[in-house]
């Protein structure tokens, strides 16, 4: 009999507890964990903030840990650099003199927590926190690799870049200047894992194109989101009003400006034009006080997380992504999609996916065609039944969970055998 090679050993590092179930983050680093499971022996290192590990799901930890050999939880705290001041200014004064030092600190000089020394084929950090603290882990833990992968996951300088250009009527200049500070600091994190890393990745070829117009030692990797296939709702029934679902982590804030800007802008104009009955269902974990008030709107009920989303989608007619900053790509418009539902998205909510505006999904970007979008796919049965078919058949086509970890595996065993 053949002696088959040894598994090669990975060390991944996630700022999140991998969670099919949990947020876009911990959605995406449980895609990851399954797929790098598949074909190595993992050791998990989690880089977890106070908050992070004080609301520790036990059964997502041990779902995790059940794909791995080892798994750790680093404990880190923010840095000076992300502290505040409780007067206007004092913050920005603060902050400057220490740019552009760590954004985290590893709590303790302590390797208790730590994995054991380990020679790994290759370390994949998820996110550029993490690599930003995998030197000094390795240095503490005497952990060693071969090669180096970091899944950016998003182009983190232009989701901050964003949120200026979207919200900068919102903020004071103090605000301003401290958004634009990280977003010179977030650059700086990326172009430290584009030199010293041997591939890095992002979610979209829209986001690979634009690392690649920068000066980079590293190999590019698409490595999209994705979402197990389901089986496909049915088409809503309605015995009452027709229902608009947005769902998200409502903590995230481009998810908070989204909902707060439809039901601003996009949600009187469809109560002058719509002219059927309809309801906005919001679910989401972690709604801000703002998010809480807009249950007081006639139209709106505000659902903050549930055990399942299934039935959530199952009573919804059209799903709601009006995003106007962020980056990367939607697992909710996946999930969407896995599911059979129509989805009406800005462009840059949709960004990065290969949909087909006006076939997979409806694409408006202002607060007006937003609204007409609705109505078009509430009025027109089959129009909406068209779209989710389409989106559900392009979902399984390119973004179905299986497909993707496979040429994930794939592109880093190549890596690997350099």
């Amino acid at each position: 009999m053949t002696e088959q090679p040894p598994k090669k050993r990975i060390l991944f590092l996630s700022p999140a507890i991998p969670n099919a179930t949990g947020s876009g983050w911990e959605k995406r680093s449980w895609s990851h964990l399954q797929a790098l499971s598949t074909g190595a022996e993992v050791d998990l290192m989690l880089c977890l903030l106070p908050a992070q590990r004080r609301a520790t799901d036990p059964r997502a930890l041990q779902t995790a840990a059940a794909l791995c050999r080892h798994v750790a939880v680093l404990p880190i705290r923010p840095s000076a650099r992300r502290a505040a001041a409780r007067l206007p200014g004092l913050t920005l004064l603060r902050r400057l003199p220490l740019f552009p030092g760590p954004l985290y600190d590893i709590e303790n000089d302590t390797t208790d927590s730590l994995l054991p020394p380990t020679a790994y084929d290759l370390a994949f950090c998820f996110r550029l926190r993490s690599h930003a603290l995998l030197d000094e882990v390795g240095r503490r833990a005497g952990l060693r690799w071969q090669r180096r992968f970091v899944d950016l996951d998003d182009i983190e300088s232009q989701v901050l870049w964003r949120e200026f250009l979207a919200r900068r009527g919102d903020f004071g200049l103090e605000r301003w200047l401290l958004i634009l500070a990280d977003a010179a600091s977030a650059r700086a994190s990326e172009h430290d894992a584009l030199q010293r890393a041997d591939a890095v990745g992002v979610c979209s070829s829209v986001d690979a194109a634009k690392l690649g117009r920068r000066r980079t030692k590293a190999a590019i990797s698409i490595l999209p989101n994705s979402f197990p296939a389901l089986p496909q709702l049915p088409e809503a029934l309605q015995d009452g009003p027709a229902r608009l679902l947005f769902l998200g982590t409502l903590s995230f804030k481009p998810n908070e400006d989204a909902i707060l800007y439809f039901c601003a802008e996009i949600l009187p104009l469809l109560r002058q034009r719509c002219g059927q009955p309809f309801a906005v269902d919001v679910v989401g974990r972690g709604p801000s006080p703002q998010v809480l008030a807009l249950a007081q709107l006639p139209e709106v009920t505000v659902t903050a997380g549930v055990e399942r989303v299934e039935p959530c989608y199952e009573a919804a007619d059209v799903v709601l992504v009006p995003i106007r900053y962020g980056g990367g790509t939607r697992i909710k418009i996946l999930e969407a999609l896995a599911l059979g539902r129509a989805v009406v998205s800005t462009t840059i909510g949709a960004e990065g996916l290969d949909l087909r505006p006006g076939v997979d999904l409806l694409i408006a970007d202002t607060p007006a065609d937003f609204a007409e979008a609705c109505i078009r796919l509430l009025k027109d049965e089959a129009l909406r039944a068209r779209i989710a078919a389409n989106g559900r058949a392009r979902f399984l086509e390119t973004y179905e969970a299986g497909q993707v970890q496979k040429n994930m595996m794939k592109a880093l065993s190549s890596l690997m055998a350099q």
